[in-house]
């Protein structure tokens, strides 16, 4: 069952024979039913087309067969990428995935992860556990995106080391699983989106009060992976989990993934499994980390770095030279990926900042010329930064996590078909009722007395604007908490990444005086296009390349999945290989014109260039006379800033699901750090009016904080009413006379 080309491709019956559904083209040609006239897409099996690929069983049969035996070659290729041939070591222990039972899972903490991961416990040596049911729900939803033809997206919330800060943004680890898994879905005629949305410093919270806005409204599997810098602790998380339950456009709640290494002293992983107590929701847990090196225990050690791998903690290793991330396998008997993250002799000594990081700025090509000089290297060289390998083993863990999920849809897809024929039942792949039961369970914590219970709803305190500013607690907070917590929050932001580049705060400002619109223009990208892969992050030849067997090279695992079709060796390129010839040369791009900016008016600061959408698909951070222009992060802190020179600013927010705004919140800093505003002199004036009716006309005094939320309109006792298409609200920022200190307007949320 070696898979070759697109699966099935050469195979079928009829008018469908030769097509394969790795070709989106012949996949559009094929005729399919209106997806979006049934809930989730969930076709009745007597509703699929007659020449639909869903009925005809030769072409299923054969798809499946060369589906399986493609999956099966990639997962081995994972796992020989970090075994060691030539003394037998067989790294599978590295991505071993435990399938627990609720309870199991409910009992884990972190007093007792670390006996549950050793040699014969509930985890046994495992990469990463899920809740059994959570587990065939991942593989039929996997398989739901197949029948349907729909996008499977994994969205990662976090912070910098999760973000991939110090090596380049194709580097992260999200980024990995969007290299591997990106083309696997392809060829299956699937599309798949690995989104980087992580963020130095700042935790999820003021991103995940966004709703989907900033996150995503499609997801399938969100990651939190943020504890390090999560100030808000669980309420925060909780928040994250309950906004992305709630948020997805079509109503599908996702697969949850815990990201955070371990269960850490505040016990996220019991409240990881409470989402599947008490809404039924899907949750797993990745307990390798993406901070922490070495990960874990279970990873090899390795003499100086280029030792025998699994050798034991003082053991000695093969003898060798150090090596290189540019070297040859046989320089020691560590494979490439492996070598310099555990080492016997500490890893300081074996783990050089050389090796840690093959990140660049710059790589130079014949048809764009820098404006300034590039920087030598990145920066987030910091010590408690991943480096590349680290990053790349928990992209390849995630990776077969989720290929272990689609195996298992795949392979019982083909023993249901064989045995009953096509199309395949509903019964073994419609999501809507698992969907519905989960949203059902979310929306009723959030009603009656008291409201919804959980971490997310501890937090009751909140400044607001009533009467000169001050604390909203007690009753009133409560109740805006149930809305934080349990119902679908938007925004508008210029931070980015943001899934949806377009929802931006920027771009809902009206009554901008004339002439100087141009305040709050971004600034152009430096150059557009593909950038060109890094010769330092190239496989070196004899080392066994997972890409090779994605693309259909072969690479160097052996089994099933040899290929026609040549995949580039590069390590998840950054964005594209590079061309096989060199593109024609060509002017450099115009400097675009320069914003003149009118100090009389606010104006936009700190925004990246680019899409900024986290993913690799797009560019990001190619701001004109950037000193990095290949670093790639999307991590970036575009912003309002205005002073009491600038005059009064107006959002118009768009209407909240058709309705009234009930609740309108404002996220500001000073633009001099966390004491921007510690003389106490800089005052905020905010007036509100919805539908047309003033609301709203108070004056706050600026404080100081890691996270400055002020309660700017909340109208308790109603959620919504108002006519769709309707200005929902205004909000009207404006400082007061007085004032020593800019404001920097970052976010501005609405229910």
């Amino acid at each position: 069952d070696s898979y070759s080309s697109s699966p099935g491709e050469g195979e079928g019956s009829g008018e469908g024979s030769g097509e394969g559904l790795g070709s989106k083209s012949n996949k559009s040609r094929r005729p399919s039913p209106p997806y979006s006239s049934y809930p989730s897409g969930d076709v009745p099996g007597g509703d699929f087309p007659p020449g639909s690929w869903q009925a005809d069983p030769v072409y299923v049969n054969h798809f499946l067969d060369s589906a399986l035996g493609y999956v099966r070659a990639v997962k081995a290729s994972i796992v020989e990428e970090y075994s060691s041939a030539d003394n037998g070591n067989d790294a599978s222990a590295l991505f071993a995935v435990s399938v627990l039972d609720l309870p199991t899972v409910l009992s884990l903490t972190n007093g007792n992860l670390a006996g549950a991961l050793s040699s014969g416990g509930a985890l046994s040596s495992s990469a990463a556990y899920v809740e059994e049911k959570s587990y065939a729900m991942l593989s039929r939803r996997m398989i739901h995106a197949l029948m349907t033809n729909s996008p499977f997206v994994v969205t990662l919330g976090g912070h910098s080391s999760a973000a991939g800060h110090g090596n380049n943004f194709n580097q992260s680890y999200t980024s990995v699983v969007g290299s591997v898994l990106g083309p696997v879905f392809e060829r299956l005629g699937m599309t798949f989106v690995a989104r980087n949305a992580a963020m130095g410093g700042l935790g999820t919270s003021h991103s995940s009060r966004c709703g989907g806005d900033v996150y995503g409204h499609d997801n399938d599997v969100v990651v939190w992976d943020s504890m390090m810098t999560e100030a808000g602790g669980l309420a925060s998380v909780d928040q994250f989990y309950r906004q992305a339950l709630l948020s997805n456009a079509n109503g599908a709640p996702p697969f949850l993934l815990q990201g955070q290494a371990g269960c850490h002293r505040k016990n996220v992983c019991k409240q990881l499994g409470g989402y599947g107590e008490r809404y039924g929701a899907q949750v797993g847990h990745v307990v390798t980390s993406s901070w922490t090196e070495p990960v874990l225990s279970s990873f090899p050690i390795t003499r100086n770095g280029n030792g025998v791998v699994g050798a034991a903690e003082g053991e000695e290793g093969e003898e060798g030279s150090e090596g290189s991330s540019g070297s040859s396998g046989s320089s020691g008997s560590a494979p490439w990926a492996a070598r310099f993250e555990r080492c016997s002799d500490g890893t300081e000594g074996c783990r050089p900042d050389s090796e840690k990081y093959n990140s660049r700025c710059w790589v130079d090509r014949a048809d764009v010329t820098p404006a300034v000089s590039q920087s030598p290297a990145t920066g987030g060289h910091a010590s408690w930064h991943p480096g590349w390998r680290a990053h790349q083993y928990k992209g390849r863990v995630v990776s077969y996590f989720l290929l272990g999920a689609l195996e298992r849809g795949l392979r019982r897809m083909s023993e249901v078909t064989r045995e009953e024929g096509v199309p395949y039942e509903g019964e073994n792949w419609h999501m809507e009722t698992v969907y519905e039961e989960v949203r059902r369970r979310v929306g009723e914590e959030g009603k009656g007395e008291g409201g919804a219970v959980g971490e997310c709803m501890d937090r009751v305190e909140y400044n607001g604007v009533w009467g000169g500013g001050g604390d909203v607690g007690g009753s009133l907070g409560r109740a805006i908490a149930k809305i934080i917590c349990g119902r679908k929050m938007s925004c508008r932001t210029d931070y980015t990444p943001r899934a949806d580049p377009g929802r931006n705060l920027r771009g809902i400002v009206v009554d901008v005086p004339e002439g100087k619109e141009g305040n709050l223009r971004v600034g152009g990208e430096e150059y557009e296009g593909w950038d060109v892969g890094i010769e330092g992050q190239r496989v070196p030849e004899g080392e066994v390349d997972v890409m090779k067997v994605v693309m259909g090279g072969g690479g160097e695992a052996e089994g099933e999945g040899e290929g026609a079709g040549e995949g580039d060796n590069s390590q998840q390129q950054q964005q594209q290989p590079p061309p096989t010839t060199p593109p024609p040369t060509q002017p450099p791009p115009a400097t675009p014109p320069k914003n003149v900016i009118d100090p009389t008016y606010w104006r936009l600061e700190k925004a990246m260039a680019g899409t900024c959408d986290g993913t690799t698909q797009t560019s990001c951070g190619r701001n004109v006379g950037s000193t990095c222009l290949l670093y790639g992060h999307n991590d970036g802190r575009g912003a309002i800033v205005g002073n009491s020179n600038t005059g009064p600013i107006t959002f118009e927010i768009p209407p909240a699901g058709g309705g009234a705004t009930q609740l309108v919140m404002l996220r500001y800093e000073s633009e001099g750090g966390k004491s921007g505003f510690e003389d106490g002199r800089t005052r905020i004036r905010a007036r509100v009016s919805v539908n047309g009716e003033e609301k709203v006309d108070e004056v706050f005094k600026a404080v100081d904080g890691d996270d400055n939320v002020v309660v700017v309109y909340f109208e308790e006792g109603r959620e919504g009413g108002g006519e769709e298409g309707t200005a929902a609200a205004r909000v009207t920022i404006s400082v007061e006379e007085g004032a020593t200190s800019e404001v920097v307007l970052t976010h501005l949320y609405w229910a």
